[in-house]
């Protein structure tokens, strides 16, 4: 994510917005463990 961000600042993005986010939690219900997910649009 980091170095995709950087790569697109790179060849001239000047801004991302979030666009979904969400947790292993909840799809599972499980949310001792959980892993976020993000959905990012850049321009």
């Amino acid at each position: 994510m980091t170095l995709g961000l950087a790569l697109a600042k790179e060849l001239g993005a000047t801004r991302a917005r979030l666009a979904a986010y969400a947790t292993s939690g909840q799809a599972s219900g499980d949310y001792r463990r959980v892993v976020g997910y993000a959905g990012v649009l850049v321009d």
